[in-house]
């Protein structure tokens, strides 16, 4: 799970009035889960949860031909590593650099 996405950060954003944006890389079970956390949070406070506090990205790419459709998938399949790497814990990165952390790649 993404750092930034842990159940305590969520919290802490329903907890200090702030709105939640998921992000593009979550399944559809992280954003609904992510999504009752942040809910949850919300209504202990005896505050009315309002759906409009989430936001949720998406990408779309329309392509024509095949090469289109390939080209785009490339690019998003780079640009979704790219921000992967960003998005990991700074710890993460410091063990990664210095040869302890293993890959960067996502384990399943």
């Amino acid at each position: 799970m993404d750092w930034r996405l842990q159940p305590a950060s969520i919290r802490h954003a329903a907890e200090n009035d702030f709105n939640l944006l998921l992000g593009q890389n979550g399944s559809p079970e992280l954003v609904a889960e992510s999504i009752s956390i942040y809910r949850k949070a919300v209504e202990t406070q005896d505050r009315t949860y309002d759906p409009m506090t989430v936001g949720l990205t998406r990408a779309l790419h329309i392509a024509i031909t095949e090469e289109e459709r390939e080209t785009a998938h490339r690019l998003r399949m780079q640009f979704m590593r790219n921000v992967h790497k960003l998005s990991l814990s700074p710890s993460v990165v410091r063990l990664v650099s210095a040869g302890r952390g293993g890959s960067l790649a996502k384990k399943k």
